[in-house]
């Protein structure tokens, strides 16, 4: 009867011990009380294929492939090691990612938000966290209404260990090279091959910016753009397009304290035109009015619409050349005295001009269609008999070739021709009609005389 009873006893026991145990087939007993793990100081070590594979230390830290784990979760591996996160759905809403909250609310700009940092261990358990992209509060945040914040991204130089901002998106999603503040980038040059930017674009201390906009404190340029590519085409150094509609838009609208444009065109070795300034303008429809190139100038001692200078010491010089009607609502000629020296007075005019031959004549537009000649009929004189007369009035003139403005070949040979300067004959009409004044009044004085006479003879 003892044995029975001992023996049952045993039996219950081991029944109640199997029950608290583990199983691996699944549990149904466990609750809200039930652990897996350590109850003392000893870290929990979880194995596959008797290699131990995560490691759960003591302070909570969880490590994978290590067993001394540096962070919360730290994964160790031997090369190309990642984190794989995968969803199966694609949508506006979906897709994996990694998500990094700070727990409270930021409380003033510069709060850490969080970080992705990347570096070396240095073979041994240092940190070396040499590049990174960190975010922070753009401000204090208020719950569900402002939660204002840039992202910075960090880079260490050669021969330093501290990280260094060197870009960074703003909350109002410019981007800054350097810090919000100035920033020294360093001696070497800091290029980008391509970048595409689909908002903004700043250089400069915080403000209100242009979709590009640099602000320059020091001396130099404000943006230096160079063309180092030699070829047969023509590349834009800069090149701006804003059509807004029909009739808005400036492609550059440009300000500045001497000059609003500093343009200059090395045309070097080419015999092709150089420009400086090259304006054009056109239509569509046949309305409105279009300026190629259009002057303004005000509020000065002397305001000067367009002014132009040519050079006199190489080849044909002109301030300003048109091919086509010229109008002017005022004109004026430089006659002061002080400029001039040998004045002498013009005599014989009238005999001279009694040598030109007037004429009527129409200009050949079809053969020199470049040099776009007025139609119809014209009076005036021909340059080869005034030149004969007055060759002072008459000057060697040339309408330049026309090239093609991308292969650069001639498309129209350049032409050389005499012209006139009728302005010049004003002082010879001028003259003249003050020889004839002077001759009609000798002839008056001679018939006065002879008058005189015959009634002398008369009272006799």
């Amino acid at each position: 009867m003892q044995k029975q009873l001992l023996l049952s006893l045993l039996f219950s026991v081991l029944c109640f011990n199997l029950q608290a145990q583990w199983s691996l087939s699944g549990n149904s007993n466990a609750t809200g009380t039930s652990k897996l793990g350590t109850t003392n100081a000893i870290p929990l070590r979880l194995f596959t294929n008797n290699v131990a594979r995560i490691y759960l230390a003591t302070d909570g830290k969880a490590g994978i492939g290590t067993s001394s784990p540096q962070q919360r979760l730290h994964v160790e591996g031997t090369s190309n090691q990642a984190i794989f996160v995968n969803t199966s759905a694609v949508g506006a809403l979906s897709g994996s990612g990694m998500i990094g909250y700070a727990k409270e609310l930021p409380a003033a700009a510069g709060n850490r938000l969080g970080y992705f940092l990347l570096g070396s261990r240095g073979g041994a358990e240092a940190n070396y966290n040499t590049a990174g992209m960190v975010g922070y509060a753009a401000g204090a945040w208020t719950a569900g209404s402002s939660h204002p914040a840039y992202l910075s991204f960090e880079t260490t130089a050669p021969g330093s260990t501290t990280r260094s901002e060197r870009l960074r998106i703003d909350a109002a999603g410019y981007m800054l090279p350097g810090t919000a503040a100035a920033q020294d980038l360093g001696s070497e040059m800091k290029q980008w091959e391509r970048a595409y930017l689909s908002s903004g674009f700043s250089i400069g201390p915080p403000g209100t910016y242009a979709a590009v906009s640099v602000v320059n404190a020091t001396t130099g340029r404000g943006i230096s753009v160079e063309n180092t590519y030699r070829g047969d085409s023509h590349l834009s150094g800069v090149l701006a397009t804003s059509v807004q509609g029909d009739g808005y838009g400036y492609g550059v609208s440009a300000e500045g304290g001497r000059r609003g444009v500093n343009a200059s065109a090395h045309g070097r070795s080419s015999s092709a035109a150089a420009y400086g300034v090259y304006g054009s303008a056109s239509g569509s429809t046949g309305v409105g009015d279009r300026y190629g190139v259009y002057g303004y100038a005000y509020g000065g001692g002397t305001n000067i619409g367009v002014y132009g200078y040519a050079h006199t010491s190489v080849g044909t010089s002109y301030a300003g050349y048109f091919v086509g009607r010229v109008h002017a609502t005022s004109f004026t000629t430089t006659s002061d005295r002080k400029f001039k020296t040998d004045i002498k007075p013009l005599t014989s005019a009238l005999t001279q001009l009694q040598k030109l031959r007037p004429t009527t004549y129409r200009y050949m537009t079809k053969e020199y269609k470049q040099m776009n000649l007025p139609e119809g009929k014209q009076m005036g004189l021909v340059a080869d008999e005034v030149k004969q007369v007055f060759p002072n009035l008459v000057e060697q003139a040339v309408h330049p070739a026309q090239y093609d403005e991308e292969t650069l070949k001639e498309i129209s040979p350049e032409v050389k021709f005499e012209g006139v300067n009728y302005q010049g004959l004003i002082p010879v009409l001028v003259a003249s009609v003050q020889e004839q004044q002077q001759q009609l009044e000798e002839k008056d004085r001679a018939v006065g005389n002879t008058v005189k006479q015959a009634g002398g003879h008369a009272h006799h």
